[in-house]
């Protein structure tokens, strides 16, 4: 089920519709969704897929050739949806386009949706599913034309065989357009996003200047997830984004109709699970020196957040520490974090007297957050006891801090949204989070020059204490922040909370069982 991703694909619509040829990046870590992206929108469209594997150059500059081929068949205006060429006038044997034959009479009526076929129809049969956007009648060679697609997935790996595969790549996008110029859209996408960012145009030099456009492809937000998954509570949908984020792909190994437990058990910490090898995978496809960069993972896992912690712990020199952190922020695992900063002092020494925390590095990806908190350390516990027992002893009761992470993403995500209905008493000119050594501001808003909104996130079931909101005023009155509006989040608040938004009347209490947007 494609969900969240009108954006994307009104993206390549646009694409789609300009005249000449075109080649776009389309990148993103895995399992975010390119493919589905991408199979929903070549869906009914003349389209070539080439899966680039990790072979001899031989093998790649072959498959390049066949991609010059069909370039130059859809170039040409002969090309059914999904590559099924139409010649002379004659539907090919055994070929169908999204269905299969069926045995009969062809219907007075034509094809479903009114699409229908004249001219030479193999052995009396017809065809079912939509077959072109427009009402058509086909005779000869006269197929309605349509600019066809090319794409090839994981492109990456043909760049790195040799200059002469690469350059063959590239040169697709200026194959003859045949006559009218509709040209072909020819769609390159890789996992590697820190090569894509980082990597690309040294490697691939002047044929650079062949890129239309590159478009990274990003994590799904929680109301994404809370469609995904309609039959799960508010609540289930948190802990499911606390520990596989906003990526779809592998929302697809949970079954909503079983408990979070028991998807976490089944598909985690099971050996057999689909997800319990899934950031291995990960690390050796991606990384070099897997060993090292696991250690890092772990340490920042278990709150060492700060350079000189990992320095401590690990071993590695500085200089190091800072190279494989800058490779785990472009792989999008890690993330280094700034205290925000009242407007009149934006600019200054990040955290300078007003208690803020300076630049922190931590763990961004929840499902590589969630392995090297619980099954990194916790492979030899697992080994003895059951997924069931270890899920009971270690996860459940520490769900809750767990959780505090994703939950800050969640209300950012709904305080945007509210910003952009109008829903918000503020204008969101700046937006994050204020890190204190000691309290937390969870989301600030400033309007420039304004105004400033304070929100503040609790993931206990517990619900939020008095205590919580005056430690977070005491912060806010330090760090310089006017709390103008304050807006808590949590599933019950103390009966002094509740009378203190009554009295002042600029608290908005947000009741997470009920959240959506």
């Amino acid at each position: 089920m494609l969900t969240g991703r009108a954006e994307e694909l009104d993206y390549l619509k646009e694409y789609y519709g300009r005249k000449g040829s075109h080649l776009l990046i389309f990148y993103g870590p895995k399992s975010i969704g390119k493919t589905a992206i991408l199979r929903e929108f070549t869906r009914g469209r003349p389209c070539h897929y080439h899966m680039a594997r990790a072979c001899s150059e031989k093998e790649h500059l072959a498959a390049l050739k066949k991609l010059g081929e069909r370039v130059e068949e859809f170039a040409q205006g002969v090309s059914f949806p999904h590559g099924e060429k139409f010649p002379e006038g004659k539907f090919p044997e055994g070929k169908f386009v999204e269905g299969k034959f069926f045995e009969g009479e062809f219907p007075e009526e034509g094809f479903p949706e009114g699409k229908f076929f004249e001219g030479e129809f193999p052995e009396g049969k017809f065809l079912e599913g939509n077959f072109f956007e427009k009402k058509e009648v086909l005779r000869g060679n006269s197929v309605p034309r349509e600019k066809g697609i090319i794409i090839v997935e994981e492109f990456q790996r043909m760049v790195r065989a040799g200059e002469a595969v690469a350059g063959a790549l590239f040169s697709l996008s200026r194959q003859p357009e045949g006559d009218g110029g509709l040209g072909v859209l020819l769609i390159l996408t890789s996992s590697s996003v820190s090569w894509v960012e980082n990597d690309m145009v040294s490697k691939i030099g002047e044929s650079a200047r062949a890129i239309a456009d590159v478009y990274k492809v990003r994590e799904l937000g929680f109301p994404s997830l809370r469609n995904y998954f309609p039959a799960y509570s508010a609540r289930q949908c948190m802990e499911v984004y606390a520990i596989l984020g906003g990526v779809p792909g592998w929302w697809e190994y949970f079954d909503e109709k079983v408990s979070v437990r028991e998807n976490v058990c089944r598909e985690i910490l099971e050996k057999a699970g689909r997800l319990h090898h899934a950031v291995d995978y990960l690390s050796f496809e991606e990384l070099r020196e897997p060993a090292v960069y696991s250690t890092i993972l772990a340490a920042l896992a278990a709150g060492m957040e700060k350079l000189n912690d990992l320095y401590r712990h690990t071993g590695f020199s500085r200089a190091k520490l800072s190279v494989y952190l800058n490779n785990l922020i472009g792989m999008n695992w890690v993330e280094k974090v700034f205290s925000f900063e009242p407007g009149d002092m934006a600019g200054k020494k990040n955290g300078a007297g007003n208690g803020a925390k300076k630049g922190i590095y931590r763990i961004c990806n929840c499902y590589v957050k969630f392995y090297y908190t619980y099954l990194y350390t916790g492979e030899d516990r697992l080994f003895r006891m059951s997924a069931q027992r270890f899920y009971n002893t270690f996860i459940l009761p520490d769900r809750d801090r767990y959780m505090q992470d994703s939950l800050r993403k969640i209300c950012m995500q709904h305080i945007e949204a509210c910003g952009r209905s109008g829903e918000l008493p503020v204008r969101a000119d700046r937006i994050g989070s204020w890190l204190g050594k000691k309290g937390r501001i969870d989301v600030v808003v400033q309007e420039a020059g304004g105004d400033t909104l304070l929100a503040l996130c609790q993931a206990s079931r517990m619900g939020m204490a008095f205590g919580e909101y005056r430690e977070m005023m005491e912060a806010a009155q330090k760090a310089g922040f006017r709390a103008d509006y304050v807006w808590l989040y949590a599933e019950l608040f103390e009966d002094r909370i509740v009378r203190e938004a009554e009295r002042k009347g600029n608290i908005t209490l947000v009741d997470l069982k009920a959240i959506g947007w």
